[in-house]
């Protein structure tokens, strides 16, 4: 079994070793004996309260006379089981080796229904080392221990990553179902996504329309007259500034010259400063030398995010850098912000609309 190696839990671990101290002695499965006091252990653990309460089997002989409970667990195990009976904290990355020393503390937690052992563990599955890198396995023990806020944020990291993963034995923990709902989940989430970068922003899928009653906004808050029962709030709620890829230049000699416009998302009419002046621009309309090179970004981002519904795509610089490529030596002064702020601003205008989507849990 992996060992929680953390030099914090070191020092206490070795105080709960002297045998003057205590009147029981927890004896665990690598042959290593802490002294605690029953009094304190019985508080964090009814299980242990009731044993002491209740006749029990003889043990082998302890030292000084105390009554001794031999434990499946290793030390190391309770070392930190010991630690949070006495002096509870909030996990360190450092208090775990890996995910295997986080599930068995896990295991034991649950085992001795400790609360504030199960609580030390359901935040350390939350750490960035755990929940950014390793979130399909995250995903399944959230779900085999009924953590549902460790599996909806570990279910919402495995947008990073391609479906198709490695098999991790953290999954033999749970039923086929469990897995189906990600992948129904992951499915959900690249239906709401696209439909942001959709060429006339009006929702077609048959999922958006089924959750329009979660997500729109009410058509009395909206700044036009649009029948707002097919649209989710994100394009009201929160408007994504496609001004911003406007160019700069005038007299029609450099990215003015009108080659071609799209649209996207209702056409929304805003008050924007351009920096010449207060003007009224159309918040889904690009004119000029952008115009393939932004419906390329468009295009392309509409088609990744079927399989890989991550936000930061829409900050992909491979993606984003042709836009920047076209531009005369007039927005080249400002194309590297504009762009930088309307792809921000789309990436979280796509976490927003993701922020939407329900995963099925049992809890």
């Amino acid at each position: 079994m992996t060992s929680v190696a953390s030099p914090l839990l070191a020092a206490p671990g070795a105080l709960y070793r002297n045998p003057r101290m205590g009147d029981l002695v927890i004896r665990t499965s690598d042959g290593i004996e802490f002294h605690v006091y029953q009094a304190i252990i019985s508080a964090a653990s009814p299980l242990f309260l009731d044993m002491f309460t209740l006749p029990q089997p003889p043990s082998p002989p302890a030292p000084a006379g105390k009554p001794s409970v031999d434990v499946a667990e290793d030390s190391s195990v309770w070392s930190t089981l010991i630690m949070l009976c006495y002096a509870p904290r909030p996990p360190v990355p450092d208090d775990f080796a890996d995910l295997d020393a986080a599930r068995a503390l896990l295991d034991a937690a649950v085992k001795y229904e400790m609360a504030v052992a199960v609580e030390f563990a359901r935040m350390g599955l939350l750490l960035g080392k755990f929940v950014e890198e390793q979130p399909f396995s995250v995903y399944a023990l959230g779900c085999a221990y009924k953590l549902p806020d460790v599996a909806r944020a570990a279910a919402r990291r495995t947008l990073r990553f391609p479906i198709y993963f490695e098999h991790t034995k953290e999954l033999d923990l749970v039923p086929l179902r469990v897995y189906h709902r990600l992948s129904e989940y992951r499915r959900k989430c690249g239906v709401f996504s696209r439909e942001l970068v959709r060429e006339d922003g009006v929702p077609q899928s048959a999922e958006v329309e089924k959750h329009t009653t979660r997500v729109q906004l009410k058509t009395s808050e909206r700044s036009d007259e649009q029948d707002s029962t097919q649209i989710p709030h994100i394009y009201v709620y929160k408007e994504v500034p496609f001004d911003l890829l406007q160019p700069m230049c005038r007299g029609g000699t450099g990215c003015a010259r009108t080659y071609g416009e799209f649209s996207y998302g209702p056409s929304v009419e805003l008050e924007r400063d351009s920096g010449f002046g207060s003007r009224r621009w159309n918040s889904r309309r690009v004119t000029g030398q952008f115009y393939s090179a932004a419906m390329k970004y468009m295009e392309t981002l509409y088609v990744r995010l079927e399989f890989l519904p991550d936000a930061n795509l829409a900050c992909s610089k491979p993606l984003l850098q042709p836009i920047i490529d076209t531009t005369c030596s007039v927005c080249l002064k400002t194309i590297h912000q504009n762009v930088s702020r309307f792809s921000e601003a789309l990436r979280d205008a796509i976490e927003d609309i993701i922020s939407q989507v329900e995963l099925e849990i049992d809890e």
